[in-house]
């Protein structure tokens, strides 16, 4: 009955389909834990990641929409897509969604709540990219490299949104799963 699940639930059936699930849970995590994670009809966000009661902030208010948002695209995407276990595939499991949370913000919010988060991912890359002892990879040959894909992917994703158009996207991601779906049938990916 939160306004905010009731937005985010709408988006996604209306950008990828219908979102089953009767109930989701959202639940706090340890710390210590990874910072997100779904399960059926459940998702999980770290503590770390801050809890807020007051979000009459825009700061606070976007970060809630699209960490929600953000869980709930990708328990969707894990509920009707196979991604095989090949190289690029992390970056289109956490960057799909992280990009398409980011497109729900913008029409909720606006661009500035947008840039705040874009801001937020562009400084945590940052910082991690200065530790990493390699050469970065092309983004479509990224894997395992936990700030590149929630982040510089996310960013370059949501960034091919706004140059090609939401809709012209959504309707390449919408046949795309269509197709994933005639091919596979229905099956179950989880990550």
């Amino acid at each position: 009955s939160d306004p905010i699940f009731i937005e985010e639930n709408d988006f996604i059936e209306n950008t990828l389909g219908a979102c089953k699930a009767p109930q989701i849970r959202l639940v706090e995590i340890s710390h210590y834990q990874d910072a997100f994670y779904t399960f059926p009809n459940g998702l999980a966000i770290s503590e770390k990641e801050g809890w807020y009661v007051d979000t009459s902030r825009l700061k606070e208010r976007a970060h809630l929409y699209h960490s929600v948002a953000n869980l709930m695209l990708r328990w969707w995407l894990s509920e009707r897509l196979q991604v095989a276990n090949v190289q690029g595939a992390d970056m289109l499991r956490l960057a799909l969604p992280e990009a398409l949370a980011l497109l729900l913000v913008q029409q909720q919010l606006g661009s500035e709540a947008v840039e705040l988060i874009i801001e937020k991912k562009q400084d945590y890359y940052d910082k991690n990219r200065y530790n990493e002892p390699n050469a970065e990879p092309p983004l479509l040959l990224a894997d395992g490299a936990d700030y590149l894909e929630p982040n510089k992917g996310a960013i370059a994703l949501y960034r091919m949104i706004e140059r090609v158009g939401p809709a012209v996207f959504v309707q390449k991601t919408r046949a795309w799963l269509a197709l994933s779906q005639d091919r596979l049938g229905t099956v179950k990916a989880y990550y």
